[in-house]
């Protein structure tokens, strides 16, 4: 939005939305109109009816309307307003520091400002409302951590263990590593390279997988070569040197963002089916132990077979008693004002140890917030699971991330019925009845409710936070719904927030006792990381692969800017042009990468 400032008007400032930045100055000859039977430019009708002599007559005006043209010059951007597009790495550490906050002093801030506050309101006094300036006390439990089975079982503390001295549970073997730099030699040298390629080698052996060969080739990109053509050559050219593919890509880049790292995935996903890892040069020369041992987290599980931890059945409670598949989905949405679909994606498991996942993609109409074709996803996913276990799962437990409370009666009414109809249409593929129990949990973080211990020295040791494991579901919660709030993980800055999780369905009639455990426990199993995350692990893997599937459609080319200066109309053809062409681009993932997680 911008303001429009005109000399000796100072008490007239209108302020319009830009809809478009036009390619014509305001002394263009061409646009100009008659205005009292005479005809003028844009420049002219100012200093004529506004006394305004413009000093860059030559600069470009903005359109705020289908008629009205402003010079550039004459206009102000209206302070305060809200961005809503994604900040720059810098702009987003600057962010995090201002808003962060330690729990204590939240506190304080929360009971300090609410006593600025009239506290009964007239109108709310005079129904007898009244509210507390003070934290409302409720009833709370600490669930024990489950054990993380390596080579050996780890019990987390606090939320948080340790892998040093430990093995994978099943290390996966690279035979051929293709390195690439992206960069020159002068920024990032061949002994750069092969420093950090050893730093990596060393953290893979540690944890337990073969590395045939330990000393690659390192390759320098040819600065303006096509790069998916440049990796298949270096990868043929390794092929015939070795005598068999790469089964491991490893990309060092100058910077983030970086355009090249879109490529390199889709080339890696979609196109060829390897697995693909990428380090940005600053953060890898930096990197010690810890940096590689968690990049060595991420290339286990992106390989064939591989699985850095699992937990023991007695802590899967419930699903480990039956075939079942824990499944997530989310939906992602490009940014406003954007024409460009939203994706959705759906993951499930498909071993009886919740560690090995089946993925499904697809995109949407641009903000829809249910997944569309979720029958279609889920008919892959179980597809996937006779295929790997010779039976159906007797259980189906779904976690739906991004789900409002206003939203419930929608998600019954077509996603509940979505998975229900997919099952029946697998037991149709196969001849039989099939009618596995469902249990749809909506689980998220974007609520306004902050646990705090009432003694400090029941909350986590450094932070203050409340301790991973507590549980709270009486006084806050719904009295409509089987709904509780658990801090999982460990908060590293500022003011932890729990996850919410509320039962829509449940076929199984499982407990709170049974329930609860196993959604904490699944949040132990996120493979990348070495302690829990906020909320269960499925929900968390369809949330990245949402955004490794808007990385696999992204382009070049950006709408933003151009569909906020078109009519209704010509917005929604601009929508459905975009659908149209992301159905095309997002291509199935490559065969070669079932059952990984190569999103991490």
């Amino acid at each position: 939005k911008v303001q429009l400032v005109i000399p000796d008007r100072d008490g007239v400032r209108p302020t319009r939305k830009i809809r478009s930045l036009e390619a014509f100055a305001a002394d263009d000859e061409e646009q100009a109109f008659e205005v009292e039977g005479q005809r003028m430019t844009i420049a002219q009708y100012f200093k004529q009816f506004y006394n305004v002599t413009l000093r860059r007559p030559d600069y470009p005006c903005i359109s705020v309307s289908k008629i009205a043209r402003w010079p550039l010059e004459l206009c102000n951007v209206e302070p305060g307003q809200k961005w809503t597009k994604k900040l720059d790495p810098a702009q987003t550490a600057e962010a995090i520091k201002r808003t962060t906050v330690e729990p204590g002093r939240r506190t304080s801030m929360l009971t300090e400002g609410l006593s600025r506050i009239q506290p009964t309101p007239a109108a709310l006094g005079q129904w007898g409302v009244s509210i507390d300036q003070q934290p409302m006390e409720v009833q709370a439990r600490e669930l024990p951590a489950p054990s993380v089975i390596y080579q050996q079982p780890v019990r987390p503390r606090e939320g948080v263990w340790d892998v040093r001295g430990q093995n994978f549970h099943k290390a996966c073997a690279i035979n051929n590593m293709l390195v690439i730099v992206f960069d020159s030699p002068q920024f990032f040298s061949l002994t750069d390279a092969q420093t950090c390629v050893t730093g990596l080698v060393s953290a893979c052996r540690r944890l337990g997988m073969h590395i045939a060969h330990p000393q690659p080739d390192i390759n320098y990109w040819p600065q303006g070569a096509d790069v998916p053509s440049f990796i298949q050559s270096c990868g043929a050219a390794l092929m015939q040197k070795m005598g068999t593919p790469p089964d491991l890509v490893i990309c060092f880049l100058p910077r983030k963002p970086c355009d090249m790292y879109g490529e390199i995935k889709r080339f890696g996903d979609q196109r060829v089916g390897v697995a693909t890892q990428c380090m940005f040069e600053n953060k890898a020369k930096k990197g010690g132990e810890p940096y590689f041992s968690n990049l060595a987290l991420k290339v286990n599980v992106k390989m064939k077979g591989g699985v850095n931890s699992i937990l023991q059945p007695s802590d899967l409670g419930p699903i480990a008693r039956a075939p079942t598949m824990v499944c997530g989905g989310d939906v992602s949405h490009a940014s406003p004002g954007s024409p460009n679909p939203s994706v959705a994606a759906v993951v499930g498991t498909l071993d009886p140890t919740a560690s090995i996942y089946g993925t499904a993609i697809t995109v949407q109409p641009s903000r829809l917030e249910l997944i569309a074709r979720l029958e279609e996803m889920m008919l892959k996913l179980l597809k996937q699971f006779w295929e790997r276990n010779g039976c159906l799962p007797e259980q189906i437990l779904f976690f739906r991330d991004g789900i409002s409370e206003g939203q419930f009666s929608h998600v019954i009414a077509g996603e509940v019925k979505a998975v229900r109809e997919a099952a029946a249409q697998a037991g149709r593929a196969l001849n039989i009845e099939y009618k596995p129990k469902l249990t749809f949990i909506c689980c998220g973080k974007r609520h306004h409710i902050s646990l705090f211990p009432k003694n400090p020295r029941d909350g986590d040791s450094k932070t203050g936070n409340a301790k991973s494991g507590v549980v709270v579901d009486t006084g806050v919660v719904s009295p409509f719904h089987f709904d509780w709030y658990c801090m999982s993980h460990k908060a590293l800055l500022g003011t932890g927030r729990s996850g919410h999780h509320t039962v829509l369905v449940d076929d199984s009639g499982f407990t709170a006792d049974e329930l609860q455990p196993l959604v904490f426990h699944l949040c132990f199993t996120y493979a990348k990381a070495t302690r829990a995350v906020s909320v269960p692990t499925p929900a968390f893997y369809a949330s990245r692969l949402c955004t490794r599937a808007q990385l696999l459609l992204s382009q070049e080319d950006d709408r933003t800017t151009v569909i906020s200066s078109t009519s209704d109309s010509s917005q929604e053809r601009m929508r459905q042009r975009a659908l149209v062409e992301a159905q095309g681009r997002l291509k199935d993932i490559h065969p070669d990468q079932k059952e990984r997680l190569f999103f991490l």
